[in-house]
């Protein structure tokens, strides 16, 4: 992956999916790998619900969405101009004076998901952040 990123940042293009160049922990690659290594020390030592952090796998290294990358040429050249994100609110939809949707738009264009696999994950997401914020993830498993 490091090749790929420098040998397109060198060349200033890149055809295929973005988020193979990118820094991105995903299911698999090696950012993936050293996050559920880290999780795996920490599950071993007693820290968290193994059940629960399986989950919160399943919600973070979901199958990724597809961006093709040569679909986003022009996408930077409003920011260039000087276009101040600061004055706006990101949104889907043109509602206010303040609402934004040029993102939105972008993505709508590029991004492709499995749908499937985006519903699992969403699904299993609303779980974890559940699990997080009642401090559930952190209790053993009952033996």
């Amino acid at each position: 992956m490091a090749y790929q990123s420098a040998e397109a940042y060198a060349n200033r293009h890149y055809d295929g999916n973005l988020i193979d160049i990118l820094n991105y922990v995903g299911k698999g690659n090696m950012y993936g790998k050293l996050h559920d290594e880290q999780l795996n020390e920490e599950i071993e030592k007693g820290g968290y619900n193994k059940e629960r952090i399986t989950n919160y796998r399943q919600a973070i290294f979901y199958e990724l969405p597809y961006i093709d990358n040569n679909k986003l040429d022009g996408f930077i050249k409003k920011f260039i101009t000087h276009y101040d994100c600061n004055d706006k609110v990101c949104n889907h939809t043109e509602d206010s004076e303040t609402a934004c949707t040029y993102c939105s738009k972008w993505a709508n264009k590029t991004v492709v998901f499995n749908e499937e696999a985006r519903e699992r994950a969403i699904v299993k997401a609303e779980q974890a952040l559940s699990d997080v914020s009642s401090s559930r993830i952190f209790f053993k498993e009952e033996e």
